[in-house]
């Protein structure tokens, strides 16, 4: 039962991955925009957030040690990345893209769950 909290973290990465590329689907089917698809799809930083999330989450699933410490990095790297985003929006006084605080969601209770001590406790002990 010590490892439901880092196999959840795990099921949350996948579920990151998975709307990531969704939202990328859903964003062309409801603007019809054949271009910010082939645009969206075409950026290596796309890719390299899906894989790692995908892996991060096989990792945590896993078990491994070496996931806990991406995951941790990536985690941070991504809230950062959201958050100047979501703070240059808000200071326009827009509201924020529902996918956007759907992120936001994810990514903090990803990085909550990887940070409880029983987690810890799993990855940083021999």
């Amino acid at each position: 039962m010590q490892n439901v909290n880092a196999r959840l973290a795990g099921i949350i990465a996948i579920i990151y991955a998975i709307t990531l590329m969704g939202g990328i689907f859903v964003h062309y089917l409801i603007s019809d925009n054949l271009y910010t698809l082939q645009y969206s799809l075409s950026l290596p930083k796309t890719w390299i957030a899906f894989f790692t999330a995908l892996i991060i989450g096989w990792g945590l699933i896993n078990l491994y040690r070496w996931s806990w410490w991406l995951g941790l990095a990536a985690g941070i790297y991504q809230l950062f990345g959201i958050s100047s985003s979501a703070l240059k929006i808000s200071s326009s006084e827009a509201t924020l893209p529902t996918m956007m605080i759907i992120f936001i969601v994810l990514i903090i209770s990803f990085l909550t769950l990887l940070l409880l001590p029983s987690v810890r406790r799993q990855f940083l002990t021999d």
